[in-house]
């Protein structure tokens, strides 16, 4: 069994690549690695629409069906429900695919959409809130 280097092995796979082309190609190898954002669902868009939320007749029923089913729900002991809807994005700076140093080298922003809703007994709003935020993390280098 023959075993081959790295180097090797590239040479083998690049054999008859004219040397203007090659970093093209890389370019390409490098760029199908990067991770794509996943589309924004149809509930993340509309609940920054909360405009026809009222409080005290807004009911629990009407804001599944408006935003679909929450991320998270909590429950208090007084029997209060509040139901939390979020969404968030992350796009890294083109800096990150410098092959070996761009991880070292870029950052990455975060935005973020949350809509809490508190829902009483009734089944009927209590109380909402709703926030937003971007949040930029820079490499340590």
């Amino acid at each position: 069994m023959r075993c081959f280097s790295f180097a090797s092995l590239l040479k083998l796979c690049l054999r008859g690549v004219d040397a203007k082309v090659f970093p093209a190609l890389f370019s390409l190898a490098l760029v199908g690695c990067a991770v794509q954002n996943e589309p924004v669902s149809r509930q993340a868009q509309n609940f920054e629409d909360h405009s026809f939320i009222v409080v005290g007749k807004t009911t629990k029923a009407q804001l599944v069906e408006k935003f679909g089913p929450p991320n998270q729900t909590m429950h208090n002991s007084a029997g209060i429900e509040t139901l939390t809807w979020g969404h968030s994005s992350r796009v890294v700076d083109p800096q990150f695919y410098i092959p070996f140093v761009g991880g070292l080298i870029s950052g990455a922003t975060t935005n973020y959409h949350a809509l809490n809703v508190v829902v009483g007994k009734q089944g009927t709003v209590l109380d909402f809130s709703f926030s937003r935020g971007l949040q930029r993390q820079k490499s340590k280098l």
